[in-house]
């Protein structure tokens, strides 16, 4: 079943953008250009997960300290990876831009926008990677941040 929500959705998709026959590939896989920003969409392995997945670039040689940090520090309550995820492939030393939606719910007005999100930030991430900025101002976490989850009663 989440198979054929998958197909659906990237057909949809496809229509709204101008690609009117996207579709998944045979591994269940769908790789898009939007300008400089490659975007993968897959299905995941059975429970019904859709990711959207680009690579960015490389960590820095010089400087990783401080680009693992702000790393790090972008994913603390989404804050600065807009609901997805950063990490560090660890065969490549690639930085990944990773999100999973739910294909259940997903409907194409949501779909459009979480791959819009999707795509801004990895343009942000990709343009800091590519200049080296990291460890700057603008990289301080918000006084009094929300944790993550809600909150929870002891009984």
């Amino acid at each position: 079943m989440s198979q054929s929500v998958m197909e659906n959705i990237l057909a949809e998709f496809g229509a709204s953008i101008g690609i009117p026959d996207l579709r998944p590939d045979a591994e269940q896989r769908c790789n898009l250009m939007f300008d400089d920003v490659a975007v993968s969409f897959e299905l995941g392995g059975g429970d019904g997960s859709l990711y959207i997945y680009s690579l960015l670039g490389d960590v820095p040689e010089t400087g990783a300290e401080a680009a693992y940090a702000d790393l790090l520090g972008a994913n603390y309550s989404f804050g600065g990876t807009g609901g997805s995820t950063l990490s560090v492939d660890p065969r490549t030393g690639g930085i990944v831009l990773i999100r999973e939606e739910r294909l259940e719910a997903l409907r194409l007005p949501t779909f459009e926008a979480v791959v819009q999100d999707f795509v801004n930030v990895a343009e942000q991430w990709m343009n800091r990677i590519r200049k080296g900025e990291f460890g700057g101002p603008g990289d301080e976490v918000p006084e009094d941040p929300e944790p993550p989850g809600t909150p929870m009663m002891r009984v």
